[in-house]
C-alpha cells in the first residue's frame, strides 16, 4: 500500500510539472507558449544526469569518501 502511494505522488509531481512547463508562462515567467522542445531535452538531460551521478555515487564505498563519517559513527555508536 505504502508503494502505491508512493508511485501516485511521483506520478502527481512529474504531471504537475509537464503542466506549469507547457501553461505556466506568466506565473512562473516561462518563456511564451510554453517550453520549446529542446528546452524540454535540456531538462529531462539534467534530471537523468542526476539519477545516474547518484547511482555512481552510491558504488563508492563511505570510508573511502569520507572516513571522518566512520569516526562520528563509531563514536555516537559508543559513546552516546
Amino acid at each position: 500500500m505504502k508503494n502505491s502511494f508512493f508511485l501516485v505522488i511521483v506520478a502527481g509531481i512529474f504531471a504537475l510539472q509537464i503542466l506549469i512547463g507547457t501553461f505556466g508562462n506568466r506565473p512562473f515567467n516561462i518563456a511564451f507558449g510554453g517550453m520549446h522542445i529542446v528546452h524540454w531535452l535540456i531538462a529531462v538531460g539534467f534530471g537523468l544526469f542526476s539519477l545516474v551521478w547518484s547511482l555512481v555515487l552510491k558504488y563508492i564505498p563511505i570510508d573511502k569518501m569520507c572516513p571522518k563519517v566512520l569516526i562520528l559513527e563509531y563514536f555516537m555508536a559508543n559513546f552516546c
